[in-house]
């Protein structure tokens, strides 16, 4: 009973474990435990076939793994986040972490290891170089440590000896600053001690010599006092006697004088009354002839530049027709042209990035627009309100440099009035006449205000009919400008919607002959891929069955112990021709991936460089007008030669047989035919690049023009108000030169001019005949 329940329990661990069959083997022959019998052993192995075994177990894969144990062992060169998952889950992650390890070692698949279902084999030395790997990093990691302790134990060692440095340092400073501090606290008292006594006798000497100065000058300001005293006393008799024969004498000069001023006085009056009759008719005579000729002149302006701006307005209009007319023709030869390719092109292929590629072009191209319309618009409406604001700024300034002069105008005619009062109260006091020749120049001088006021009144209202007329012409240029550019933007926008449109027919018959283009491709490409399968299929069934021959063979060999040296070196001579070919096949097959990845680079460069100058092409016409299109002569050219072009490269951009290879569509990248295809694209997009740059260009050479125009106008009115006032001040001085006697209606004359030239208006100058 008891040995059946151990036999039980034994084949229940049987069936529960693993069998694995241990070979004894007989060290030595004198059963002893330290010595070891070579010749013997290596008979014995030799006999149990243990020598084959290994032979045969290195060359093969002597190294096995399961996909969790080796991902666990190498586990150091996989990512935290990698570590982490692997330990919680290895029988999930052990493959996919297995196959990352081995592309991080760059291991090869038949010469080096194969990956099974479970498990992963290597081949010999393998195993060896991966640990090696694994203890290099582990050293790098160790020697990183060190480093971090020994640098933080330094910086600890460096951090102590500062602070202590410092508190010496401390230390010692307070104590020269003490000893300094004593010493500076001795020498002062010792030098306020000797300054005080200094000053003190300073200070002493200086009352003595004071007071003795003032003794002296007592004395000597007493006498000369009394000196002074008794000079003085005398000229005042003097002055006195001499006042008295002074008055009696000026008494008898005065009297004769009277009379004979009296008598000039009266005849002064009746010249000044002739003087100012004879000033009133020759002013009011030359005032109307300045407001006839100024007149005349505001009117020979004015219908000069409202004919020249008509002259120009129609000229522009002729223009834009004629360009409107050049542009339309154009647009329709271009029209025709691009049809007449359009129907003589092939098929062409296009990839899905580049016929997504130009959408977003067009799409950025039409917001682009839309901006740089609402941009112009904007700077627009600025101009206009910065030109209003300047406007109103000169008006305001106007209006207070008027008032600032009416009020200084206004303070000195009070001063002068109230000089004039005084006087006229001394001379009411003396003489009857001086009273009525006050009246009569009070009179003259508001005559003379009253007309220099109708004079300002009735510029003023000549400056407002200019500023009006000036006004209306630049309400009524803007209008026509709004309207003129409102046309040419719906026009321009109905092109835009026009070719849009046949532009998305474009892009639909293109992506419709793409997609039959890539299907057809597709199913070419998969007929070679099951090919090639097919064929290396055959080689791998042709390999196997050598494999079983060779393993056949191998099992005769074992058979006979006499010809296992030779059946060993043949065995070896046949596995050097097997791995001989095979490596002559990797060469060849790894030949062609060159290629194949050479061509593939290729197409990738001409790919990227292909984006770049689009992108690039893309913001430049992104940066310009819309309204520049198809404007210059160098367009016409332009796109003549890109339909000569499209004619010499037709045949070269068609699709060919080697262009539809499996390699051909890798990652989905455009092949050369696309190249030639964007390239010819590339001269359309100069093209109108070119023509945007020269509209634009003629658009800024007209608006300076305008400025140098405008410059050139406002510099020859400043020239002619210079010439002006020139002559003024020339025909003023030589009336003040050529004046012998002065009279009162003169002086009021040149009063009101120099009032005039004050305020900066240019003002008649009227010639007096002088009175001898």
């Amino acid at each position: 009973m008891q040995f059946k329940q151990s036999l039980n329990s034994l084949m229940t661990n049987i069936n529960e474990t693993n069998v694995n069959y241990v070979r004894c083997i007989k060290p030595n022959s004198v059963k002893s435990s330290t010595v070891l019998e070579g010749k013997m052993v290596a008979n014995q192995l030799r006999c149990a076939g243990v020598i084959e075994a290994i032979c045969i177990a290195r060359v093969g894969y002597p190294n096995r793994l399961l996909h969790a144990e080796f991902a666990e062992q190498f586990d150091i060169f996989l990512k935290e986040k990698e570590q982490n998952q692997l330990k919680e889950e290895p029988e999930k992650y052990g493959a996919p972490f297995c196959r990352h390890l081995v592309k991080q070692f760059k291991l090869e698949m038949p010469e080096e290891y194969q990956m099974g279902v479970t498990k992963i084999y290597l081949q010999k030395g393998v195993l060896e170089k991966l640990e090696h790997a694994k203890a290099q990093k582990l050293f790098a990691y160790v020697a990183l440590i060190q480093a971090q302790w020994r640098g933080m134990r330094a910086r600890c060692r460096y951090y102590e000896m500062r602070d202590a440095l410092i508190d010496i340092q401390r230390r010692a400073k307070v104590f020269v600053a003490r000893c300094r501090f004593i010493r500076a606290r001795l020498a002062i008292t010792t030098i306020q001690r000797v300054y005080r006594g200094y000053v003190g006798r300073c200070e002493f000497h200086a009352v003595l010599c004071e007071q003795c100065a003032l003794e002296i000058q007592r004395v000597w300001r007493g006498h000369q006092g009394r000196k002074n005293y008794f000079a003085a006393l005398c000229e005042l008799r003097a002055k006195q006697i001499q006042r008295m024969w002074r008055g009696h004498k000026g008494r008898m000069i005065f009297y004769a004088v009277l009379c004979q001023t009296r008598a000039v006085r009266l005849q002064c009056f009746a010249r000044q009354y002739l003087a100012r009759q004879e000033l009133y008719r020759r002013r009011a005579a030359y005032i109307a002839k300045l407001e006839r000729e100024e007149r005349e002149r505001v009117e020979r302006e004015l219908e000069a530049a409202r004919q020249r701006k008509l002259a120009e307005e129609r000229e522009r209009q002729r223009k834009l027709q004629e360009e409107l007319a050049r542009l339309e023709e154009e647009r329709r030869l271009e029209e025709q042209r691009r049809l007449e390719l359009l129907r003589q092109e092939s098929a062409l292929v296009i990839q899905t990035h580049v016929r997504g590629y130009f959408a977003r072009c067009v799409f950025a191209e039409m917001v682009q627009e839309a901006e740089e319309q609402e941009r112009r618009r904007r700077e627009e409406e600025e101009e206009r309100e910065r030109i209003r604001l300047q406007r109103e700024h000169d008006e305001r300034e106007a209006q207070r440099l008027a008032a600032e002069e009416a009020a200084r105008e206004k303070k000195r005619l009070a001063e002068e009035r109230k000089r004039k009062a005084i006087a006229m109260r001394l001379r009411r006091e003396k003489a009857v006449t001086n009273m009525q020749r006050l009246v009569r120049g009070r009179l003259a001088r508001k005559q003379v205000a009253q007309m220099k006021e109708e004079i300002r009144r009735k510029e003023e209202e000549i400056r407002q009919k200019e500023e009006e007329a000036r006004r209306e012409e630049e309400a009524a240029a803007t209008r026509l400008q709004s309207i003129q550019r409102g046309r040419l933007a719906r026009q321009q926008f109905s092109t835009f919607r026009i070719e849009k449109a046949e532009r998305d027919d474009e892009i639909a018959r293109a992506r419709k002959e793409q997609d039959e283009e890539i299907a057809r491709a597709r199913k070419e490409r998969e007929e070679e891929i099951t090919r090639a399968r097919m064929e290396q299929d055959e080689e791998i069934a042709r390999v196997r069955e050598e494999n079983m021959r060779l393993k056949k063979q191998l099992a005769e060999l074992q058979k006979t112990n006499s010809e296992l040296e030779a059946v060993v070196a043949e065995y070896r001579c046949d596995c050097d021709v097997v791995k001989a070919s095979n490596n002559l096949k990797e060469v060849e097959l790894t030949q062609k991936l060159n290629v194949q990845r050479k061509e593939l680079e290729t197409a990738r460069g001409e790919y990227s460089t292909l984006c770049d100058f689009l992108e690039k092409t893309g913001s430049s016409r992104r940066a310009t007008e819309p309204e520049d299109l198809n404007s210059s002569d160098n367009s016409s050219d332009t796109s003549s030669n890109y339909g000569e072009e499209d004619s010499e490269h037709w045949r070269e951009d068609r699709p060919t047989v080697n262009s539809l290879a499996a390699s051909y569509y890798g990652d989905d990248r455009p092949s050369t035919d696309i190249a030639k295809l964007l390239g010819s694209s590339q001269t359309r997009t100069s093209r109108l690049a070119n023509a945007m740059q020269q509209r634009r260009q003629k658009a800024s050479q007209a608006v300076q023009q305008r400025k140098q125009q405008a410059t050139a106008a406002m510099q020859h009115r400043k020239e002619v108000a210079a010439q002006r006032k020139e002559q003024k001040e020339q025909t003023t001085q030589s009336m003040q030169n050529g004046a012998t006697t002065v009279t009162k209606a003169k002086k009021w004359a040149a009063f009101a001019r120099n009032k005039n030239a004050k305020k900066g208006k240019p003002e008649a100058t009227t010639p007096i005949d002088l009175i001898e």
